[in-house]
């Protein structure tokens, strides 16, 4: 049995950090200076995706009003009102191509799970999902071990793109019964 958890006090840490703690060393050193943000990392990743892809600023504005009609829902939401994408795309732009209200509000938050054995699971009241497999990245160049946003050309490719290939190859693996499902089989 194994606990999963996470945990984020971005909003309530007491310490200051400028831009959510955009590092001053490793790829930092070499961004932080020239303006490089968190945001206007994201900002770029944004307009290369709107190029690639052709989506529109009303279609990424949708985005934020899903997450807010969420919220609504949510008694503990720092904001419940509802939003349209006419205020998101009137809101100021922070850089281009995000608006403010495009952005996310940085909170507090934390979640957990637990995942067991097929075995162990049986003497639980509710049955959960099988997991045939797990695949992880952070980015198109997330095994280097300089893994900055500057590191991850292009930046409009998903990590989806690696973590697919990874739990699929665990899923094979486990139907097979081939091989041992390790953490090393993850990477």
């Amino acid at each position: 049995m194994a606990v999963i958890s996470y945990a984020s006090s971005g909003r309530s840490w007491p310490l200051p950090a400028a831009d959510f703690n955009t590092g001053r060393a490793g790829p930092g050193q070499y961004e932080v200076p020239y303006g490089i943000s968190t945001i206007s990392a994201y900002a770029l990743a944004a307009t290369r995706y709107m190029h690639q892809y052709g989506l529109t600023s009303e279609q990424l504005a949708q985005i934020a009003v899903q997450m807010r009609a969420y919220a609504a829902n949510n008694p503990e939401a720092m904001y419940r009102d509802p939003l349209t994408v006419n205020d998101v795309l009137s809101s100021p732009m922070i850089s281009t191509s995000l608006h403010k209200l495009d952005c996310c509000v940085v909170s507090d938050s934390g979640g957990a799970i637990v995942v067991t054995s097929k075995d162990r699971a049986k003497d639980t009241r509710r049955s959960g999902p099988v997991v045939l497999g797990f695949g992880e990245a952070v980015g198109p160049d997330a095994d280097e071990p300089d893994g900055g946003f500057h590191h991850h050309p292009p930046p409009s490719t998903p990590a989806v793109a690696l973590s697919r290939p990874r739990a699929s190859d665990l899923t094979t693996s486990a139907s097979r019964r081939s091989t041992t499902l390790s953490p090393s089989r993850w990477r």
